[in-house]
């Protein structure tokens, strides 16, 4: 590190999913621009960059989707992109599950009208190694890096297709040593995990490896809900940030079963100095009926700021075995009560679809909810003994 570099700090404020889709993208149209996000715009200008994950494309002639399975509803309107550069985003990430719904036209169309505003982008492109680029800004006389990467799925790239950087642990390793002496400092973006109060444990373990290896912030997204914060080594994991802006009365069924968590959320508020470690806070943050992105105060924010202190709590006594049992007891009986709504409010089709697609961390997921039960029932069991 550079001695004359020695005490320059960064500040970054991160937000998760913006779905500026249905309602939303309606009340956009209507008011303009600067509506969604006007009473927060100041809180994350005043950091030195802003960041956020663009979970939908940004699309002016949708003719088909991409999947068959996309909602008509699933792009965000043009106007999207001024709405984000009047927010005060300097970097956008796409490896997420849905800024291919549309195809690389949509893609395209998404990445020329950010760029076009003086944004920049991570995580996708017109083949893998486009995806791979990382974003570089100079803050402070600091270089600060971006790297972002998404869920595996039919959406990566491939090095003779458009879509997303692959969730691939040696990929990713392999990039953050090739931009870690060029940097001063290293953010890297994560999009995966499933609505649960927890991260699943290899989600963990990649962000742990991570930030051993260079990285001094990581900006966690995908859940849809807030998740907990763990300081390794004096650099900072935002497990998930939940929704920065979204419409839940949208797109699959499962959105509507927990609203409440869905709507509250928070700006990652982090200070980088080279060298040292990384100060991590939040700012409560709502998403009201209207659409618009907000300050939570009073009660609502006090329960924001007491869940983020309890799940990151909760974190630093979780290891191995333990993380599956928590993960597995909030995901497994969140997702009996989604394939229930959905197969009394949509189709049991729709609910074996879902089934065919579990894979072995869902197992794992299952195994871990078993053993939960299993430690309750002898845990009551020997409670009610002892009290004879």
């Amino acid at each position: 590190m550079n001695d004359e570099l020695h005490g320059n700090t960064v500040t970054i404020r991160g937000v998760g999913d913006i779905m500026i889709i249905a309602g939303a993208a309606r009340a956009l149209e209507q008011n303009g621009f600067d509506y969604p996000f006007a009473p927060v715009a100041d809180l994350i200008r005043a950091a030195d960059i802003g960041f956020g994950n663009l979970e939908m494309p940004i699309c002016s002639n949708p003719a088909r989707p991409y999947f068959p399975e996309v909602c008509p509803d699933f792009y965000s309107p043009v106007q999207t992109a001024e709405a984000l550069k009047f927010a005060g985003f300097d970097v956008l990430n796409l490896a997420n599950n849905h800024i291919m719904d549309w195809g690389w036209d949509a893609l395209e169309e998404t990445l020329s009208r950010l760029y076009g505003l003086g944004m920049q982008t991570i995580g996708a492109g017109i083949n893998l190694s486009a995806a791979r680029q990382p974003a570089i800004l100079t803050c402070n006389n600091l270089r600060v890096g971006f790297l972002g990467y998404g869920v595996r799925g039919l959406w990566n790239a491939s090095e003779t297709s458009p879509g997303t950087a692959p969730l691939d642990r040696n990929l990713i390793l392999e990039d953050v040593s090739l931009l870690r002496p060029n940097v001063d400092l290293l953010v890297v973006s994560l999009h995966t995990g499933i609505l649960s109060d927890y991260p699943n444990p290899e989600d963990r373990q990649l962000a742990n490896d991570l930030v051993r290896n260079g990285v001094n912030l990581i900006l966690g997204h995908g859940p849809h809900v807030i998740q907990g914060i763990e300081l390794v080594q004096g650099n900072a994991i935002y497990y998930s940030l939940g929704n920065f802006m979204i419409d839940l009365a949208s797109g699959n069924a499962e959105n509507k079963v927990a609203l409440q968590e869905n709507v509250e959320s928070f700006i990652a508020d982090a200070t980088l100095r080279p060298g040292e470690k990384v100060e991590a806070r939040v700012i409560p943050l709502f998403i009201t009926p209207q659409f618009q992105a907000i300050p939570a105060e009073g009660e609502c924010a006090d329960r924001i700021q007491k869940k983020v202190i309890r799940l990151s709590q909760h974190l630093s006594k979780m290891k191995g075995l333990a993380l599956w049992e928590h993960a597995g007891a909030l995901n497994v009986e969140h997702e009996l009560r989604v394939l229930a709504f959905q197969g009394r409010a949509v189709s049991w089709r729709l609910v074996l679809r879902r089934l065919l697609k579990i894979r072995w961390r869902h197992v794992r997921l299952l195994i871990g909810y078993i053993v939960s039960k299993v430690r309750h029932v002898f845990a009551s069991k020997r409670s009610k003994e002892s009290s004879v």
